[in-house]
């Protein structure tokens, strides 16, 4: 029970993208957790028989050999180490942006502003995220200029078709304020 609850709880960190999701599916798993513990201790009260209270008596009562300290901890450090391991497989996976889009399709409205339209078009994000801003750029295929960038100074995703680099600087749009990683959560 105990490596399957350390598998669930790695995957549930791995699939859930805020916090507070996280923190809901930890108190799920718990309440799932101590469901056997409930049962164990209303067979051992006898309130689900006699035969079920005699065999939880019988498992209370059992005792077993301990095997040296080193092979007790051994299991651990293996797990440990392969929980680390994924974990550092999955971080470098991230940074390469192996989760995040490669190419965007953009079609911008010419309602509020006609030049905006020449910048429809594909969108292709950098090779590597930019380290002051830890997300990836989406470089307009034509012009090479234009791109989305997040901004972490106003913590949202920027446009900006001028000769900066910085999406912080001298931007035409903006989106709601975000802290995703992926481009395509959020709007302008």
């Amino acid at each position: 029970v105990g490596f399957l609850s350390i598998i669930t709880s790695f995957i549930l960190i791995m699939i859930e993208s805020t916090v507070i999701e996280i923190f809901f599916n930890f108190i799920a798993l718990q309440f799932i957790n101590d469901l056997d513990n409930l049962a164990f201790k209303l067979g051992t009260e006898g309130i689900m028989g006699g035969n079920i209270q005699k065999g939880c008596n019988n498992v209370s009562d059992t005792s077993y050999f301990t095997v040296s300290h080193f092979r007790r901890k051994l299991p651990l450090v293996v797990i440990f180490l392969s929980v680390l391991g994924l974990w550092t497989w999955i971080y470098v996976l991230q940074q390469n942006g192996r989760f995040v889009t490669e190419t965007i399709e953009v079609q911008m409205s010419d309602e509020i502003n006609p030049a905006l339209a020449v910048f429809s078009g594909l969108y292709e994000r950098t090779s590597r995220p930019l380290k002051e801003h830890g997300r990836f750029h989406y470089y307009d295929r034509k012009s090479g200029k234009a791109f989305f960038g997040y901004c972490t100074k106003i913590e949202a995703w920027t446009f900006t078709y001028s000769e900066t680099s910085d999406p912080c600087e001298d931007y035409t749009a903006v989106s709601e304020a975000t802290s995703t990683y992926e481009i395509i959560d959020t709007a302008f």
